[in-house]
This record gives structure tokens, sequence and C-alpha cells, in this order.
């Protein structure tokens, strides 16, 4: 595995149920990947659901420890201890307010790097995993071309199982097995 360079993660991954929804507490691991998929890309206004109006940089979320812990099935407590876990290792800053908390990471701009991978990146549209691959187009192409004829040809091996027409590829004596089918 590769400790350089970086990966392009969609955020519609924490969509994925089959990843996500489950009822199994997270680890740090997957809370980390969720405080990084919730930040804000850009600078932005939200409105809270008590109606206040909060301005984010590039980089910060808005939640409460109440929501994180419930939604990753932890304790308020260990929710606190992990959030300084990651203040006290430079990961993040938080600071918490009447009604939320706002995580902002660290070096946010590293994990947004403007650069290039060295490879060019595509991903399908309707990928549920929301993870975009490291393929060129052109690999995408030559590898759906070579699916549909993959698929077109096991089509062609099963109409000629259904003719019977396999046998002599696979030396079965067909007649000799009508004759037992018959008796």
């Amino acid at each position: 595995m590769s400790n350089d360079g970086w990966i392009k993660v969609y955020r519609k991954l924490l969509r994925n149920k089959v990843i996500w929804d489950t009822n199994e507490p997270y680890d740090t691991r997957s809370a980390w990947i969720e405080i990084l998929l919730s930040c804000q890309y850009a600078d932005t206004a939200i409105r809270t659901n008590f109606g206040d109006i909060i301005n984010l940089k590039k980089g910060q979320t808005y939640t409460s420890i109440h929501f994180l812990g419930s939604h990753w099935k932890w304790s308020r407590k260990r929710v606190d201890k992990f959030l300084k876990g990651l203040q006290n290792l430079g990961m993040i800053t938080y600071s918490t307010m009447a009604h939320g908390t706002i995580i902002t990471v660290v070096n946010w701009d590293d994990y947004q790097a403007q650069g290039s991978t060295g490879v060019s990146t595509t991903v399908a549209s309707d990928d549920p995993s929301g993870v975009t691959s490291g393929v060129t187009s052109g690999d995408t192409l030559t590898r759906n071309k070579e699916y549909k004829e993959s698929k077109e040809e096991k089509k062609k091996d099963y109409a000629r199982a259904r003719e019977g027409s396999l046998s002599s590829r696979y030396n079965v004596n067909t007649e000799g097995l009508k004759r037992v089918i018959e008796e």
C-alpha cells in the first residue's frame, strides 16, 4: 500500500446503506472519515434546527456531541474523548456552543489537494461505493467492452447448451443419453 498521494472519496459514500446503516457502533476510523466527509468544501452559511445562522468555513462542520453519540452509537463521554484526542493530535479543533459543536479539520487543504494524483480518475455516476478508482476513461471503455463481449458469449453458450450443441464440445454422448432417458 502506498502512503503517498491521495484518493477522491465522494460524499455520497455516506448514503451507502450496506456500509453505514448497520446496528454496530462506529470504529474510530469510520468516525474520522465521516467527519472529513461532512465538512464544508467551501465557505457557506447554514441554518441550524434552532433557527440560528452559522457561517462555516471550508473544512468545518456543524453538529452536536449528542447527535454524534446517537449516530455513532457511542456515549457522550466517548465522543468527547475522541474529539479531544483528535484535537490533541492536531487533527481538528472544535468548539461547543449553546446548541451544537463546530469541528474544524486542521490542514483541510491537504485533504483537498488541487494537484494531480498522476492518474486520470473517473467513476461511474451510479457507482454505489462513492470511491473514485484510478482508471483512465480509456480503461473504463475497454473494461465495458470486455464485459459486454463476455456477457454476449455467455448468452451464446447458454443458447447452444439448450440446443444440445455443447455436447460435442464436452465429449458427451447425447445419443446414449437419449436412449437411457427414453427407456
